[in-house]
C-alpha cells in the first residue's frame, strides 16, 4: 500500500500542475520533471493512468529536488539575506 504523505503530495502537485491547487502550503518540496515524467504526468491528466499506476511509473526516475515557495510568510520566517554581489 502506498504512503498515505506521497500521495497527498502527488495530488498537491498534479493540481497545480493544471491550476486546480486551493491548498495553503508555505512550501512546496518535490522533484524536477524531465520529459518521461511529464508524458507520465499528461497520461494520468488525461484518464489513462490511476494514481497507484502513475506513481509505480514515478518511483524509478532519479528525481532533482526543487523547492516552491508559495507563501511570504516563508520568505519573512525562514529566509534571511547574507549578500549580494555583482557579475
Amino acid at each position: 500500500m502506498p504512503d498515505p504523505m506521497k500521495f497527498s503530495a502527488f495530488r498537491v502537485i498534479s493540481q497545480g500542475c493544471v491550476g486546480k491547487d486551493n491548498s495553503d502550503f508555505d512550501i512546496v518540496i518535490g522533484g524536477i520533471a524531465n520529459d518521461k515524467v511529464i508524458q507520465t504526468l499528461d497520461r494520468y491528466f488525461e484518464g489513462e493512468l490511476s494514481e497507484n499506476e502513475t506513481l509505480g511509473l514515478l518511483k524509478y526516475e532519479r528525481p532533482n529536488i526543487q523547492y516552491c515557495i508559495r507563501s511570504q510568510k516563508m520568505l519573512d520566517d525562514c529566509l534571511k539575506h547574507i549578500e549580494s554581489r555583482q557579475l
